[in-house]
Formats: structure tokens, C-alpha cells, sequence
């Protein structure tokens, strides 16, 4: 990554002046893009308000970009313990959660099309059907999948939050 490439916002500008003591735009641009030449990404994290960004960590530093640009949302320091072995058996770890969850999170989304392509086929049937008692058990087995397919983003961002504090752990020894 090119330091050209790199935007900085209000917030990682703070947190760059008061954690690292760098305040020239320039040079935090450099010196963010030495730091990612040998980071080790840690994935997507998501914030209290939801928010997700790509998690880097490199040599003492960890930064959050916003997912789909080069803008750096914050960056603070990784706390100094453990040792290499330790470090490899934790990003091993984290990597296999890491992956569990997209595999749980690519299944969830899998479902929900299956629950969507139901829900079409019951409201077709429920247009199509005379009976009163076809109708209500219908009905009731619309809402059933109507409520699953509502919970199952919640599901999804709980799994990403967590995915997050696990990353988050990792940083703070990588």
C-alpha cells in the first residue's frame, strides 16, 4: 500500500497525535504504509454501533481501515506480551473462528434464500387456496418464516461482534 493511497480520518489523526505522537499528515501516511508492509490482517471487525472495518496487525501497532477503502478509522497500540509460539497458536486459533464464523455467516445467508423462496411459495399458495383452515395454517406458517428471516441479520452481527472481541484478543499479543 502506497502512502498516497491512504486517507486518514479526524479521529485516527487524534489517536496517531496522542498514542504515537505523530501529527503531520505526511509522515502518518508513511508511516501507516511501513506498518502494513508486514501486517498480519485480522479481519473484519464490528463496533458497538455496528460499524465494521478491516483489522491490521504490525510490530506494536494495530489499525482499523473502513472496509471497502484505504481510510484508517484508528490505530493504538498492541499490548506487549507472549511469545512467538504463543502468538502463532493464537493467530491459528483465531483464524479457525474467523472461518467457522464466514462459514456460519455464508450458511445463515444460504438459509435466509431458501426461507425467502418459501415465503414466495406460501403467499402463492395462501392466494390460491379457499379453505379457512389452509388459510389460517398458512398464514401462521408465513409469519413463522417471516419472524426467522428477521432474526437471522441479528444472529449474523452477533457472530461478526464476536469474531471482533476474538480479534481484538489476538491483537493485543500478535
Amino acid at each position: 500500500m502506497k502512502p498516497s493511497e491512504i486517507t486518514i480520518t479526524h479521529h485516527a489523526k487524534q489517536r496517531l497525535k496522542t498514542r504515537f505522537g505523530i501529527d503531520n499528515q505526511h509522515v502518518a501516511c508513511n508511516w501507516i504504509a511501513q506498518k502494513m508492509e508486514h501486517a498480519k490482517y485480522l479481519g473484519i471487525t464490528v463496533d458497538e454501533s455496528g460499524k465494521e472495518a478491516r483489522m491490521y496487525a504490525s510490530k506494536g501497532v494495530v489499525i482499523h481501515f473502513a472496509v471497502d477503502t484505504n481510510v484508517v478509522i484508528t490505530v493504538y497500540k498492541e499490548k506487549d506480551n507472549a511469545g512467538s509460539i504463543a502468538k502463532r497458536l493464537l493467530i491459528d486459533a483465531y483464524n479457525i473462528v474467523q472461518q467457522n464464523a464466514t462459514e456460519t455467516i455464508s450458511q445463515y445467508e444460504s438459509f435466509s434464500a431458501e426461507l425467502d423462496e418459501e415465503l414466495r411459495w406460501l403467499d402463492e399458495e395462501l392466494k390460491r387456496t379457499r379453505s379457512k383452515a389452509k388459510r389460517i395454517a398458512l398464514q401462521a406458517r408465513i409469519n413463522a418464516v417471516q419472524m426467522r428471516i428477521d432474526e437471522l441479520p441479528t444472529e449474523s452481527l452477533e457472530i461478526k461482534r464476536k469474531v471482533t472481541r476474538y480479534a481484538r484478543g489476538v491483537a493485543a499479543y500478535v
